[in-house]
């Protein structure tokens, strides 16, 4: 940043510390692109990019008093802005691997296809003679032995 810059960054920081709304605007405003480009890039996703970027200026505005610079700002969207991403894409990943049993659904299908299977697999290993042809095929209109094929 250049000098006038970081003067105006330095001036609105201590004015927001103070109180002032529109202080903490111009910062947001300032911000606002870097944080949400960094939170897009991450996520893929525009409205969780959003999201995302309200959360960081809320505890920006909750912690201002701890920042100590333009440049200790600066450091400080990156850093939040890149671990509460990384909060969420783990959130997405734990919510993508929910056991089967925890959705009805996918866990009666995911029965019956192992019944389904296991019922070939009787089928196949049925001896020849015992009602079951010894290479019958479970799928409809399939042929009893590899040969026929």
């Amino acid at each position: 940043m250049k000098g006038g810059e970081t003067d105006a960054v330095a001036d609105s920081l201590i004015r927001a510390r103070a109180g002032d709304r529109l202080a903490f605007a111009s910062l947001v405003r300032r911000y606002q692109r870097l944080v949400y480009s960094l939170a897009l890039r991450m996520l893929s996703d525009g409205h969780e990019a959003e999201d995302l970027a309200q959360e960081v200026f809320m505890q920006l505005h909750r912690r201002l008093d701890r920042i100590e610079s333009d440049a200790h700002l600066l450091f400080w969207l990156r850093k939040v802005t890149t671990n509460l991403a990384i909060d969420r894409l783990r959130q997405e990943r734990k919510a993508a691997i929910l056991p089967l049993d925890e959705d009805p659904g996918i866990a009666d299908e995911a029965r019956a296809i192992s019944a389904a299977a296991a019922e070939i697999a009787r089928a196949r290993r049925a001896p020849a003679g015992s009602g079951a042809c010894g290479r019958a095929s479970a799928i409809p209109g399939g042929h009893g032995s590899h040969g026929d094929r």
